[in-house]
């Protein structure tokens, strides 16, 4: 018999060990009791080795109902398969793995995330599986309804029949929706990503503008405002929008802002403004010399007319006369009959025409 101090205090440390791989296990199985993640162990013939409560209770099992029994008699025939297919893998690869998947447990089908691991023998070969699930069933709803949101904020900003623009705090358009399309001739795919301002508001032509935009983007909301934008065929569009800040984390991330066309709305207004300043100065003039020269200039706060006239047709004559006029080029304006001008196109038929230069030359 050999009775050696050098082999007593090698079972003593021997026993130390193996006490403090029993207090380890103990804890660790104590974490596996009261967890609320469903945690189990499956060997290499798909047989169940441990289960914690918690799964037993999503079972709406014993834990010796569950245990030494088989996945296929846990679990209907599809979830059976999947989850013997998932423990093969482990077993074979040696590898974690994850994978998120719809099972059904008591009370229904529920998304489990889910990460299995092999556990190895002395020799180091894979002899289980060890998972660990969680049930993100409100995750997942939480995700769906989310995207749905999305989907359907999206559809309404393209269908809307107002222009839907979103920029950043830079000024870089991230929503461009159909009807801001048709109004600019722009497409989102040409201008997503690219600065507003130099596009469609040029700080240098209208710097109010972006002046406006960034005390916007510095916490000063305004919630409506009217601005010219420049289509892409170099026409000026007034545009009456309506703003509202995008915050991420409490701070402005950006502007979603919705837009109204109202050219054709400000042109009848002006229009109709002058022709009531038309009314009032017929009423205040003194002579018609008078009245001809405030016509003038009620009309050029409506439209450029540093050449402008008046022509009055004498039917006894047959003369086109010309009581007022103010010309850059000639000074004197006789009488003519009518002809093939313009202006006797318009004496014949009654009608206003509006004419381009090119159109003219035509």
């Amino acid at each position: 018999m050999i009775n050696s101090p050098d082999l007593k205090a090698t079972d003593a440390e021997l026993l130390a060990e193996l006490q403090r791989l029993r207090e380890s296990e103990q804890r660790y199985r104590m974490l596996a009791e009261i967890s609320q993640d469903m945690i189990f162990v499956v060997d290499k013939q798909g047989v169940v080795e441990y289960a914690n409560p918690y799964a037993a209770g999503r079972l709406n099992l014993s834990l010796d109902a569950i245990v030494g029994r088989k996945i296929k008699d846990l679990f209907p025939s599809p979830a059976a398969e999947q989850q013997l297919r998932h423990t093969a893998r482990v077993l074979k690869t040696r590898q974690p793995m994850y994978v998120e998947e719809q099972i059904y447990l008591s009370g229904g089908m529920a998304w489990l995330s889910t990460w299995m691991a092999p556990i190895f023998d002395e020799d180091g070969k894979a002899v289980a599986v060890m998972g660990v699930s969680r049930d993100i069933t409100e995750r997942k709803n939480i995700v769906k309804a989310l995207r749905q949101a999305k989907e359907y904020a999206e559809k309404l900003i393209q269908t809307a029949n107002a222009i839907v623009v979103g920029l950043d705090v830079n000024g870089y358009i991230q929503v461009f929706n159909e009807a801001a399309e048709q109004i600019t001739g722009y497409r989102a795919i040409e201008v997503v990503g690219k600065d507003w301002f130099e596009i469609f508001v040029p700080r240098e032509r209208y710097p109010a503008v972006g002046e406006m935009f960034a005390s916007f983007v510095s916490g000063e909301v305004v919630k409506r405002f009217e601005n010219p934008l420049i289509t892409k065929m170099g026409e000026e569009r007034i545009v009456s929008w309506q703003n509202s800040a995008i915050y991420e984390d409490g701070a402005i991330a950006g502007v979603i802002s919705f837009g109204v066309d109202v050219t054709e709305r400000r042109k009848a207004e002006r229009v109709q403004a002058t022709l009531y300043q038309i009314s009032e100065a017929a009423h205040e003039a003194q002579s018609l010399d008078e009245l001809y020269r405030l016509i003038h200039e009620v009309v050029v706060d409506l439209m450029p007319t540093r050449n402008f006239f008046i022509g009055l047709y004498d039917a006894a004559a047959d003369l086109i006369k010309f009581p007022y006029h103010s010309d850059e080029r000639d000074a004197e304006w006789p009488p003519h009959r009518l002809d093939k001008s313009l202006t006797s196109y318009v004496m014949r038929t009654g009608k206003a025409v509006l004419l381009n230069v090119e159109e003219i030359k035509r």
